[in-house]
């Protein structure tokens, strides 16, 4: 046999005798097909819609599915023309066209014979000679075949590009009939109307469609997918000449990148500042910027009250007075640095309050949050992820939420994503305590402030020395080096966290020191191996080993971290081993397979746990949120998860479409698991590149165990994670000079 051969699709033709299932979201399809011989098949595969009764031939590959054993899985379709008269009779009885049943498909045929379908899409005039079709009539059937053409010539149009059914399927759904021509005028568009399409598929499209590598639109909309990647790696803007090197790389001639350039920024795509090398900006990030140093500007100008909020009842009369209050009415018994910066929360329209593990970050909450009870004073509690909301919600005693749905935001199908709360109707709070500030984004942080206004009181609260923001931006850390907003970093270490070691790692770590491990009854451990030994000792570990060295720990408690997704000591690839390890296939288990974002497949089973991996406004599911598996239909390709860990827990379901926002847990990247806690955390500590062996990376790893660390690996790469850069992260952002610059530090004149 030629191996060319083995490629080639196998063929099935046939008549649709019963659509089984259909999701019309992502047109995957479940159907009976009809042999000449009578005998039917099951087809699946995502299919432009099909009616009973039509003549089709398909294209793919036989499979024997678990459950529902032989089936065709169909990658292409082509929808067969009826030509003999029983032929055009038997499709239009079908009810392939609505409205034309038997009686009336008998009717066309006897006075059109052979050419029925010929005359219905060229010249439906002619249909009013048949009895009981008026011209309303005729030209809801004309329109009927006609779009069933269209959507035919769509998907074997798309196909013959490359596309794949799925994808097909949704630009069709968001075209329509002008599917083509709106393809073939700007293929770069997709990027912008249809979920899924990112710049290389784009690409790739309009390549076939035979588009020069530097005709104007690819030019533009690879200037878009640079800065799109920029904001993905946590940049706010890239500096043209930067960007110029990246677009050139492309093929792209100097001059043509200049013309685009200025062509997107007249049509609005990018904003453009400064002189000499400019910073050019996607707009929402711009706008962002500008944003938070304006209303940052408008909180801090209202003047610090004099005296104490309330002039009369207990604790009144000084500064003093309200903070031995606040320990009176919280239990207890604050340093003289919490003290500090509780003073600073309570008379400045704006304050940060910085410090790392043990340092009494939860403890101040708890003392402002008793305070704002004692004087009766409106406390909005918030932070950026549910679970960060649910430990600040137990800390306090009070209700906290998410920041998302704190502003109260809302999904409008067609319309996209609002909040609600924002400078037309801000939030109703005297004070807001915002906690994890270092994992919001610039974008989320400018919504934040659009919803305050004087003199409702702002207290910012995070650590400085954790990761940046997965989304864009670096706000806390801007915020702090540009020293316009007050600010108390706690430094003090009490006596019941010094005495664990994950703390006093943290802070080894943070002052450049390799951590202390295996002590005696001790709770950090290092356990040297080669890199190729690191997958069978942490799937051991997760399995075997720490299970039964802590029996009181709950299952689905350990939680391995990694500074990359990639290579074999990777998130993805421990994911894996662990899932096969964890919760291993089974004969007749159901379970179904998607390509994830990167391109790689995951398999989901019931009881997987599952990362949320890019925000879902219209199912109110965001970036990291951890959830399990708790159904799985592998005919309709559906996953039921639930997120159990946020503020308001919910069962979601994703079609076979949506599922590539989803991947396998069980390991993740530091980045992802910020604002989390687990109680056990494993790590492995190889060499990758240099710009993820930072200290802040491996801080915020071990900062996100409460029971005990145990690190995996390399005692040298630890060296370097520890004795290297702060943060080898450089993020492109203004917002610091922005600020500087629009707002007169506190101890100059105004």
């Amino acid at each position: 046999m030629n191996p060319s051969d083995r490629q080639r699709p196998d063929r099935l033709d046939g008549r649709v005798a019963r659509v089984t299932f259909r999701n019309p979201d992502n047109g995957f399809t479940v159907l009976r097909l009809e042999h000449e011989n009578g005998h039917r098949v099951t087809v699946v595969g995502h299919l432009p819609e099909l009616k009973e009764g039509q003549p089709v031939r398909f294209y793919g590959r036989w499979a024997d599915h678990a459950r529902y054993g032989r089936q065709f899985e169909a990658d292409a379709v082509e929808v067969v023309e009826p030509t003999g008269v029983e032929a055009i009779e038997r499709y239009l009885a079908s009810g392939v066209i609505p409205g034309v049943g038997p009686v009336l498909a008998k009717r066309l045929v006897e006075r059109f014979g052979a050419r029925t379908l010929e005359v219905i899409e060229d010249s439906p005039r002619r249909l009013t000679q048949v009895p009981g079709i008026g011209r309303q009539k005729a030209r809801q059937i004309h329109q009927a075949l006609k779009a069933q053409r269209e959507t035919r010539e769509s998907f074997i149009f798309l196909q013959g590009l490359g596309v794949g059914p799925a994808l097909a399927a949704r630009i069709h759904q968001t075209y329509g009939e002008r599917t083509i021509a709106r393809v073939k005028e700007d293929p770069y568009q997709l990027i912008y109307d249809v979920r899924g399409v990112g710049f290389l598929t784009a690409d790739r499209i309009a390549r076939s469609l035979g588009i020069a590598p530097d005709s104007p639109q690819r030019v533009q909309a690879l200037i878009r997918y640079r800065l799109q990647e920029a904001a993905l790696a946590g940049h706010t803007f890239l500096r043209q000449s930067e960007l110029e090197e990246h677009v050139v790389q492309e093929g792209v001639p100097p001059e043509g990148f200049q013309q685009a350039l200025e062509a997107a920024r007249v049509r609005g795509h990018v904003v453009v500042e400064g002189e000499g090398d400019p910073a050019v900006y996607l707009p929402y990030l711009f706008e962002a910027e500008v944003e938070v140093c304006r209303r940052l500007q408008v909180l801090l100008e209202r003047p610090a009250p004099a005296a104490p909020p309330c002039g009369s009842g207990e604790g009144t009369g000084s500064w003093e007075a309200e903070i031995a209050l606040a320990e009176a009415r919280s239990g207890l018994k604050l340093s003289d640095e919490q003290r500090e910066a509780l003073r600073q929360a309570l008379t400045q329209p704006v304050v940060i309050i910085t410090g790392g593990p043990g340092t009494g970050k939860t403890t101040l909450a708890r003392a402002i949050a008793a305070w704002c009870q004692a004087r009766q004073q409106r406390l909005v509690l918030a932070s950026p992820t549910g679970r960060a909301a649910r430990r600040l919600q137990e800390a306090t005693g009070l209700p906290a939420r998410t920041i998302h749905r704190t502003l109260e935001f809302t999904y409008v199908p067609g319309v996209g994503g609002r909040f609600l709360r924002n400078g037309s109707n801000p939030l109703e709070a005297d004070v807001v305590l915002v906690d994890e500030l270092s994992m919001v984004d610039l974008p989320l942080f400018a919504r934040l402030l659009a919803a305050i206004a004087p003199p409702t009181r702002l207290i910012l609260m995070g650590d400085a020395d954790q990761l940046p923001s997965v989304g864009p931006g670096q706000v806390l850390q801007d915020l702090l080096e540009a020293e316009v907003v007050p600010s108390v970093r706690l430094r003090q270490i009490f006596r019941q966290a010094a005495e664990s070691l994950i703390v006093q790692n943290a802070h080894r770590i943070r002052a450049g020191e390799l951590p202390v491990w295996n002590k005696p009854d001790g709770e950090f451990f290092f356990i040297q191996a080669e890199p190729e030994e690191i997958p069978d000792l942490v799937t051991d570990l997760v399995q075997r080993r720490l299970p039964a060295f802590l029996p009181d720990l709950p299952p689905g408690q350990i939680q391995v971290l990694c500074a990359t997704r990639k290579g074999p000591n990777g998130a993805d690839a421990l994911n894996r081993r662990l899932q096969e390890a964890l919760n291993p296939g089974r004969p007749g288990q159901a379970e179904v397979t998607a390509l994830g974002l990167e391109g790689e497949p995951e398999r989901f089973r019931v009881g997987d746990r599952v990362m949320q991996v890019r925000n879902n406004y219209e199912k109110m599911v965001f970036n990291g949120e951890l959830g399990r598996v708790v159904a799985v239909d592998p005919e309709e390709e559906t996953v039921t998860v639930v997120f159990d860990e946020t503020d308001e827990p919910q069962e979601v379901l994703y079609t076979s479409g949506e599922l590539e926002e989803l991947q396998l847990a069980y390991a993740t990247s530091v980045h992802k698991s910020q604002g989390s806690e687990y109680p056990v955390v494993v790590m492995p500590i190889v060499w990758v590149m240099p710009a993820l062996m930072s200290r802040n990376l491996l801080y915020t790893a071990i900062t996100r165990a409460k029971r005990m660390v145990v690190l995996v690996g390399q005692v040298d790469a630890l060296a370097r994670y520890c004795r290297g850069p702060q943060a080898v992260e450089v993020r492109a952002s203004r917002l610091a000079a922005r600020l500087r610059e629009a707002v007169a530090r506190p101890d100059e004149p105004r």
